[in-house]
């Protein structure tokens, strides 16, 4: 008799769980959560393209080792490992993981601009002058020019893609923040923690 009564009280349960109204709100709050989804996913986006450019440096880095090279890949694998954490607790809609997303994109710009300046500079002390056999002095100059203007366009490139690329990232993830603060706070925390499992 008692396990009846236990089985009838869980279907009323369920019935109470699936009643109309909580399905309603069920659907209003993950409507609502889509921004943060989608946050979410972008952060798994870049993780996955950090993991694989960290991949490509550390074979770089295989075949000759420098200390840029090997700055850059750690560098990428820090950033890969912070985006995949942060989208997890966006996906719990916990808003610190939307600040820590933020954090790890500065993290990532700020290594990406002293990798550029790091290679711009040895780029250019270096140069290719030990290199140059032409015998010509003109032609050897004039290569020599093209090289540094090269290699100030590349890492100079890089370098601006280093502030804007993450600078605009580190301020979406930033105001994806306040979007979870605001659905953590107008929704049930049984309508929050139903769609943390979905």
């Amino acid at each position: 008799m008692p396990q009846q009564t236990d089985q009838q009280g869980m279907s009323r349960s369920n019935a109470a769980m699936f009643a109309p109204e909580h399905i309603g709100a069920l659907a209003e709050a993950s409507r609502r959560t889509r921004k943060i989804r989608r946050c979410a996913t972008v952060a798994v986006f870049g993780g996955w393209t950090a993991a694989v450019f960290g991949v490509v440096s550390l074979l770089g880095l295989v075949i000759s080792f420098s200390l840029a090279a090997l700055f850059i890949t750690a560098a990428l694998g820090v950033v890969a490992w912070g985006e995949f954490r942060g989208a997890g607790m966006v996906r719990r809609f916990d808003p610190a993981g939307a600040r820590r997303l933020a954090v790890n994109q500065l993290i990532f710009g700020a290594a990406l601009v002293v990798y550029a300046v790091w290679c711009l500079v040895d780029g250019l002390r270096g140069g290719m002058s030990s290199e140059l056999v032409s015998g010509n002095p003109d032609v050897d100059a004039t290569v020599a020019g093209i090289y540094r203007a090269a290699t100030v366009v590349m890492y100079g490139s890089l370098a601006v893609v280093g502030i804007v690329g993450p600078g605009l990232t580190a301020w979406y993830y930033a105001s994806r923040e306040r979007l979870i603060r605001q659905f953590r706070e107008t929704t049930e925390p049984s309508v929050v923690e139903a769609l943390k499992v979905a």
